[in-house]
């Protein structure tokens, strides 16, 4: 009897880590009140943000995706309040969106705002499907924006999101304007970076060149001739490094903001007719900021993404 009891210990001793295996790698999604979650073996990657509510208008007038640490416990990321309310997570939009003849700000979105419509349905827990729109202040539909991440927990414990971006003019042709400063796909790292801008570090490319503003003198945190940048940045005293990396198949030219207090992003101007859709890809790769990693490092990463379909 002891030996059999002994025996089935031993067969349980060599299943549970399998199946521990197994839970620690499931993706799942679960919806809370104004949010829905990605999550890997329970614990939270990112949170779409999908409020609007008219009497609490400042803290819901635009969609983002909070990314969360690495013990998925709370966002990196920035939401509403503190330095630039409209900075918030990982987020799109142009402040000089032209339509029939007016321009909307969908950046700052002063009397406009961005609305989530409903999820896509996916049959992966990883891959995360929604519908915004984004109306004039009399509801006629400017931009249908389907956004589409996928997340992926890489080998090293790196986290990588991918992020595809649909946006059709259902009324009309749309062009999208602005400036590096104030349009695009950006990354706003948590409220606290603000506090320790100094310890913030940008990676370029080989090639990269600051901007050359029209007095002839650089302008500041701008770069061109770059597909990608990297910012590091502490939140407490952990150290993160995010890799912003933009699809060379996106509307050029391109222009990237780098600020110290960890907004960061890929600007373009583009325009979107109701025969032809915009198609954007990017991707964003969040690693532990303690471990170094060379401009090599990086343009390996990015050139492998640019070369996927």
């Amino acid at each position: 009897m002891k030996y059999l009891a002994s025996t089935a210990l031993a067969i349980l001793a060599t299943i549970t880590p399998v199946w521990s295996q197994e839970s620690k790698n499931q993706w799942s999604q679960t919806d809370g009140t104004g949010f829905r979650d990605v999550l890997i073996g329970g614990k939270t990657v990112l949170r779409h943000m999908n409020a609007w509510d008219p009497a609490k208008r400042a803290d819901t007038y635009k969609t983002y995706t909070h990314v969360f640490d690495f013990a998925g416990e709370k966002p990196i990321t920035k939401g509403p309040g503190g330095q630039f309310t409209h900075h918030r997570g990982a987020f799109i939009g142009w402040n000089k969106t032209s339509f029939e003849g007016k321009t909307y700000d969908f950046w700052h979105c002063p009397n406009v705002e961005r609305k989530h419509v409903k999820y896509l349905e996916s049959s992966k827990g990883s891959v995360l499907s929604s519908i915004t729109e984004w109306p004039t202040p009399e509801g006629r539909v400017v931009i249908s924006e389907t956004q589409t991440v996928t997340a992926t927990k890489l080998p090293d414990g790196a986290l990588q999101l991918d992020f595809l971006f649909k946006l059709e003019a259902p009324n009309g042709p749309v062009k999208l304007d602005g400036d590096v400063q104030h349009a695009g796909f950006h990354f706003r790292a948590a409220e606290e970076v603000q506090k320790t801008a100094k310890e913030t570090k940008y990676t370029l490319p080989e090639g990269a060149k600051p901007l050359m503003g029209n007095n002839g003198k650089p302008v500041a945190d701008v770069y061109e001739n770059t597909n990608w940048v990297v910012c590091s940045f502490l939140i407490g005293e952990k150290r993160y490094a995010v890799g912003h990396f933009n699809d060379p198949k996106n509307p050029t030219p391109l222009q990237y903001s780098t600020r110290a207090y960890g907004r960061f992003g890929a600007f373009s101007k583009a325009e979107v007719k109701p025969d032809a859709p915009l198609n954007l890809r990017y991707r964003l790769v969040v690693t532990d900021g303690a471990k170094e990693r060379s401009v090599a490092d990086w343009q390996k990463d990015w050139d492998a993404f640019a070369a996927a379909k």
